[in-house]
């Protein structure tokens, strides 16, 4: 087992390797930067998966592989074969999932949270204050009143519009 382990962490040092910026395209750093992350995040579902399979050879030395590590009825044989590192029986893996109990994850996870996981009714600002937020810098619901192109005076000649608060006036003739 520790052999097996030993060869299949060598490739992942290969793929892991030094992720050189120098003559490479911003997309092509992106794109490595993305393959990095998944090869990185497979490695440690590797890794958790094979500490799991490690329990469960040490509980069947221990003799207490096949229980359920909740209840302490024994798990039966068809789910020991579908799932073999299984530590809980069916009924018990189904309420630890209704409880939303989730493996373990780093712990700035506990403190941020899962988005959206526990979502209260109270979302802090609804539509009704968004409407008054709205209200409070115009209330023209009708097109006439909005205003328009035609509003927007034409100061010079030279084709190009200019908007202006006060009228734009010519320079006197005898000015530069």
């Amino acid at each position: 087992m520790e052999e097996r382990t030993r060869n299949e962490r060598l490739p992942l040092r290969e793929a892991i390797g030094e992720l050189s910026l120098a003559d490479n395209h911003p997309a092509d750093v992106g794109s490595e930067l993305f393959e990095r992350a998944k090869d990185l995040a497979l490695r440690e579902d590797a890794l958790l998966k094979l500490q799991v399979i490690e329990d469960a050879l040490r509980r069947l030395e221990e003799g207490t592989y096949g229980y359920c590590e909740s209840c302490g009825a024994p798990i039966p044989r068809e789910r020991l074969e579908a799932v073999p590192y299984t530590t809980l029986c069916h009924a018990c893996k189904e309420r630890q999932e209704a409880k939303g109990v989730r493996r373990l994850r780093p712990v700035e996870e506990e403190v941020l949270g899962i988005p959206f996981l526990e979502a209260g009714d109270d979302l802090g600002y609804n539509q009704e204050e968004v409407w008054e937020g709205v209200a409070q810098h115009s209330l023209s619901t009708e097109l006439e009143e909005r205003g328009g192109a035609d509003e927007i005076p034409v100061t010079r000649e030279d084709g190009v519009w200019y908007q202006d608060f006060r009228p734009y006036e010519d320079p006197p003739a005898d000015e530069p």
